[in-house]
């Protein structure tokens, strides 16, 4: 007949074996549904959460790429500027003009910003930027964007004809000739002239019988233009 302290230990044999039975049978139905890499994931999911219930941090020391600036044009004639471009998101953009350092502008969450205020002086202008994330890590300096600054209207002089001049039978096709800034455009009647690299210019014209308005116009890289005007006679 069995003792008590027997009939415990009977009873103590049999709750384990019932125990490793319903883990044996839950570790089946885990392989053959999550496959053995999930399972093996989640048991040092669970390891690690028993092992510590602190967050681990890691410090951002990636620097952002470096801001592009959008084209400018290649001349101007007003000296306020606004410069836009794109950089990382939520990263501080720094202008930097001729050296030196103007304003900030915050990237907004499409990766744009807009820097409003920037005064151009006589001359060339030259304009790179940097960025600089919120963990403090700077880019490289964008790409250098230059634009001058030039808000006198080109020299024009009209060399032929004089105003006032008259023409008769066959001298119908005239030459209008004159002198400008070397790198001006020049139009004739709204006909395009071309103007070599000392800044002359020539247009053949054929005349309307009786007045001819001459209009020609010299305009520079930054808009600023120039006209005049001469006024002739054909007669046939």
């Amino acid at each position: 007949m069995a003792t008590r302290l027997q009939r415990v230990q009977q009873k103590k044999n049999k709750r384990q074996a019932l125990i490793f039975s319903v883990l044996t049978f839950g570790l089946i139905i885990g392989v053959v549904f999550l496959g053995i890499p999930s399972l093996i994931r989640m048991a040092i999911f669970l390891g690690n959460l028993r092992s510590s219930g602190q967050t681990i941090e890691t410090k951002d020391t990636v620097p952002p790429v470096p801001p592009r600036l959008q084209a400018l044009a290649e001349a101007t004639k007003s000296a306020d500027l606004k410069i836009r471009g794109f950089a990382e998101p939520g990263a501080t953009v720094k202008l930097t003009h001729n050296n030196q350092e103007l304003e900030e502008a915050l990237v907004d969450n499409e990766g744009q910003f807009v820097i409003d205020e920037v005064t151009l002086k006589k001359g060339e202008n030259k304009l790179k930027a940097v960025a600089i994330d919120t963990s403090g890590n700077e880019s490289k300096l964008s790409k250098l964007i230059t634009i001058v600054y030039d808000n006198e209207p080109p020299e024009l002089t009209i060399t032929g004809p004089e105003d006032g001049a008259e023409f008769f039978d066959e001298d119908r096709e005239i030459l209008i000739s004159g002198e400008t800034d070397p790198d001006a455009r020049v139009n004739v009647n709204n006909f395009y002239s071309v103007v070599d690299t000392e800044g002359n210019f020539v247009k053949r014209l054929n005349l309307e019988e009786g007045e001819n308005e001459i209009r020609i116009v010299a305009r520079d890289k930054a808009g600023n233009k120039t006209s005049a005007t001469v006024t002739v006679r054909y007669t046939p």
